[in-house]
């Protein structure tokens, strides 16, 4: 008797399937975190009131747009790669550098938000790619 499912799906695409839910099921759930860090930073303008100033508000925006899109990357990728971890970290710094540098620092809510989230992702990546990890994920 034929199989249905393996009708309309092949064995080799259903085994790699399962493998990325049991992967993803028991993995680290980091991709959670980054994506919580880039919703916060997306809605911090609105509810701290800095959405007046163009560049922090932009900042915010591209910031959390940036985590949220590589920790969908993060979690439904079932590679090794660490491309997305280089990403956060490389978001992180921008966090944290850009009041400073598009001149916003006098903004204390907008600076304050900015480097938190932006050490925080820091942080989070930099535990993923620490050299004396052996596994990425």
């Amino acid at each position: 008797m034929i199989n249905i499912t393996e009708f309309f799906w092949p064995k080799d695409y259903l085994l790699g399937v399962t493998k990325r839910i049991r992967y993803a099921k028991g993995g680290e759930k980091m991709y959670l975190l980054t994506g919580f860090l880039g919703l916060i930073a997306i809605i911090a303008p609105y509810i701290f009131g800095y959405s007046v100033d163009i560049a922090a508000l932009w900042t915010s925006l591209i910031v959390g747009g940036v985590l949220i899109v590589a920790s969908v990357f993060e979690g439904i990728a079932a590679d090794r790669e660490r491309w997305e971890y280089w990403v956060v970290g490389a978001a992180g710094v921008v966090a944290i550098l850009a009041p400073f540098v598009l001149g916003f620092s006098s903004l204390s809510t907008a600076l304050w938000t900015l480097v938190i989230i932006g050490i925080v992702t820091v942080l989070a990546a930099w535990t993923k790619l620490s050299p004396g990890r052996t596994q990425w994920r």
